[in-house]
């Protein structure tokens, strides 16, 4: 994938448009009701690599797994990656310590929430 702006924290630009978009949810970012995209949100899952950084889990595995292709939750991070973020992003540090390789779900070794929580959503 594309190179992140934030090479020590992030492993391509989708693990960085993801997490922009976690951000902007959880400081109390609204959208308009999607059933689709809201299903896809929370089926997004990622992990912290070796290194530290974030990963989101590729459209690859997945697939293997049996969630459908994540084209409109896509189409909404492709939203978070303009350079006018750099600052947001920046200020921003992780609350916790991650206790799992993937934190988002549980199949096949992906645990904790989806990128976006069903309580996020909920109070959009």
């Amino acid at each position: 994938g594309d190179q992140p702006d934030d090479h020590s924290r992030f492993t391509n630009k989708r693990a960085e448009g993801y997490w922009r978009a976690r951000i902007w949810v959880r400081t109390g970012g609204e959208f308009a009701y999607d059933k689709d995209l809201f299903q896809q949100l929370l089926t997004i899952r990622y992990r912290r690599t070796l290194s530290g950084k974030i990963e989101i889990m590729s459209k690859r595995d997945m697939k293997k797994l049996g969630f459908e292709s994540p084209d409109d939750a896509d189409a909404f991070m492709l939203t978070f990656v303009d350079d006018d973020m750099k600052e947001e992003k920046k200020s921003y540090q992780p609350r916790h310590v991650p206790m799992s390789d993937y934190e988002g779900g549980s199949d096949e070794g992906y645990e904790g929430n989806g990128i976006i929580t069903k309580d996020e959503l909920a109070r959009m």
